[in-house]
């Protein structure tokens, strides 16, 4: 918490319960302690026990507007919700697998891709599906994943171009000291596909009573062939159904996977509780009101989306766009003998480069990972090299020379 607040110690008020706060610096604000980093929040209001409010506002981000709050009648105290983001979840209530809930809401078509498309990621890679919820996971296992889940934060958000909020030095410190307490408790957990020992997939989430509500999720693109991000669906599905949970929730944001596999939209709120008989309370809260009213505008009409670029740009993470070579792949019916091969290792990271190409060799061709060897072409004129699998070969070249 003290990433929040310079090391000082969250407020608690006795009215509100299951929240804490931490005061603004300058204003007579509380904002709920981790702001918008806890997806999901409830809470429950006694006003009974609302003294002393004075001039105070307490504003408490990503409220669900499926999650019944405590209404406030015949009190000083007002509450106001402003609508935020757009969300998105799936209803599984009387799904008994996940094969029946693809059965409700996709075609046999898209049935078979989606299966196919494990199968596929399991024949090709040594594949292993693990979550960490309660007492199976230790201090180092989870240290190991949240290292991982930093660096492939960083690669989608070097993909995409767009400033991740969640790895800025403050937010991240709070997630890392946060989620391995609330894992151990049941209340988070880390979904994790792994190839071999490295975590190619990771998904946050936190757990309460009858819903699964994403926090963060993330993939190697390495892998974005197999879309391992819709298998992680189908492992998030497989955790609600055991543990009896009936809503998945997606959480914030219009991607077309929420869109496809949630069967139900609702919108996060940001509820601002205010003291009506204050004057100070009360133009505070006006303002914060507005402010946010003008944010979810900007937001209806994509602002956000050409505003998170252009901070991506200005703090100078352009530098390594358009400087990374790329490379493709073409048939090879045989090996010209004349050639001077080296086969080369190519999981050693001096050739990650490669990983994206040679894993869209291994699903085009639905060859193992375990039964190809690389070669390197000693050739003056270009950068090339030989993929050779049980099956099927491939000559790998630079887009950049061709």
């Amino acid at each position: 918490m003290r990433h929040f607040n310079d090391s000082n110690p969250s407020i608690s008020f006795d009215f509100i319960k299951n929240i804490t706060f931490i005061k603004d610096k300058k204003f007579p604000i509380y904002f709920n302690t981790g702001k918008n980093q806890t997806n999901g929040l409830s809470y429950s209001l006694n006003i009974l026990e609302a003294a002393n409010f004075n001039n105070k506002v307490l504003l408490i981000m990503d409220v669900p507007d499926y999650i019944e709050t405590s209404p406030i009648i015949n009190t000083s105290l007002k509450l106001k919700k402003v609508r935020q983001y757009k969300g998105y979840l799936a209803n599984l209530k009387g799904f008994s697998n996940y094969e029946a809930y693809i059965g409700r809401n996709f075609s046999s078509k898209s049935r078979s891709r989606i299966l196919k498309y494990k199968k596929k990621l399991e024949c090709c890679f040594n594949i292993k599906y693990e979550t960490y919820f309660g007492e199976n996971i230790t201090k180092y296992e989870y240290e190991h994943i949240f290292q991982r889940f930093k660096e492939l934060l960083k690669k989608q958000e070097d993909d995409k171009q767009i400033i991740n909020q969640a790895l800025f030095p403050k937010n991240w410190e709070y997630l890392y000291e946060l989620i391995f307490p609330m894992i151990l408790k049941k209340k988070a957990a880390l979904i994790v596909i792994y190839d071999d020992n490295v975590p190619i997939s990771i998904t946050l989430s936190y757990v309460g009573k009858n819903i699964f509500s994403n926090s963060l999720m993330t993939f190697d693109s390495d892998y974005s062939k197999f879309h391992v991000g819709l298998i992680d669906i189908i492992m998030r599905f497989q955790f609600c159904i055991k543990e009896k949970i009936n809503l998945c929730d997606f959480s914030k944001g219009d991607h077309d996977y929420k869109i496809r596999w949630g069967n139900t939209i609702y919108n996060f709120e940001y509820h601002i509780i205010y003291n009506s008989k204050s004057i100070v309370s009360l133009i505070t809260a006006s303002i914060v009101i507005f402010k946010f009213r003008i944010i979810q505008f900007l937001r209806d009409i994509n602002i956000h989306t050409l505003f998170h670029k252009t901070i991506y740009f200005l703090k100078g993470h352009n530098n390594h766009i358009n400087k990374t070579e790329t490379y493709k792949i073409t048939a090879l019916n045989e090996v010209d003998n004349n050639l001077k091969l080296n086969e080369i290792d190519f999981r050693n990271p001096r050739y990650s480069f490669l990983k994206g190409t040679i894993y869209d060799f291994l699903y085009t061709s639905s060859e193992s990972i375990n039964d190809i060897k690389v070669l390197s072409v000693n050739d003056n004129l270009k950068e090339t090299f030989l993929i050779i699998g049980k099956h099927r070969k491939g000559k790998i070249v630079s887009k950049n020379i061709e």
